[in-house]
């Protein structure tokens, strides 16, 4: 596991360098730019496979309809927000459209969930994972990550399993008095709550891991207020996980 995880963290800084130095080059024309738009498409590919490969999950299909128009507006937005996502002008727009795309899960109903999570679940664990993305990126992938599972969207809780997101939201748990770390451990929480809802295997995933003083830890620093949480969702997790 330590060896492909190091290859998957040379890929992911290789990734961006080289799209970043050919989108200098290239930008200036329409077909420079289609030219690396399908070489990002291909190295994403790459390292989505790899994180399959590390975690045991099946190495997806190369499939960009996600990155393509339709002509139904609300899948032409979302592909706006993927593509943003994936080729940002900037961290901000990153951040900007992972958050979107969450907020659009959950608003959308189960056949949109399940639309965006088939195709951006993959990339959330690959930047989760990259020890060089930002700690306000990670935050954005939990978050959206806790939206695409709720209301108990089973598709999506499978894709965080399979991809290593509920061991990440898991290692996320552990006891650290900093006030950013403890931000990271409230959603950490909050979206592993939605990741085992009336999922019976994600909950045994779980239950194989000591959590249970993390968790209870966290419960004092998860006073719910009308400012971030409205549930103590660490003591909503502890509940859950005794049943």
């Amino acid at each position: 596991m330590l060896d492909i995880l190091t290859v998957i963290n040379v890929i992911s800084s290789f990734t961006v360098i080289v799209v970043v130095i050919v989108a200098g080059r290239k930008a200036s024309s329409t077909a420079g730019f289609r030219k690396v738009s399908d070489g990002a498409k291909r190295l994403s590919s790459g390292f989505i496979g790899l994180i399959s490969k590390a975690y045991g999950a099946k190495t997806p299909e190369p499939d960009y309809s996600a990155v393509d128009y339709f002509s139904n507006p609300l899948k032409s937005h979302i592909s706006d927000e993927v593509s943003a996502m994936r080729y940002p002008e900037s961290r901000e727009r990153m951040i900007e459209a992972i958050r979107s795309l969450g907020h659009i899960s959950i608003t959308g109903g189960n056949e949109t969930s399940g639309y965006i999570g088939k195709f951006i679940i993959p990339d959330l664990a690959a930047k989760l994972r990259s020890p060089f993305e930002p700690y306000d990126v990670k935050l954005a992938c939990i978050e959206a990550i806790s939206e695409m599972c709720a209301f108990c969207m089973k598709d999506n809780q499978d894709l965080v399993k399979e991809y290593g997101i509920l061991l990440f939201l898991l290692e996320g748990l552990e006891s650290h008095h900093d006030m950013k770390q403890l931000l990271k451990r409230q959603w950490c929480a909050h979206a592993l709550f939605y990741c085992i809802v009336d999922h019976c295997d994600n909950k045994r995933y779980v239950l194989n891991y000591n959590v249970w003083l993390h968790l209870k830890d966290l419960t004092n620093y998860m006073n719910p207020d009308e400012t971030m949480w409205e549930f103590n969702d660490a003591e909503m997790l502890l509940e859950m996980l005794r049943k």
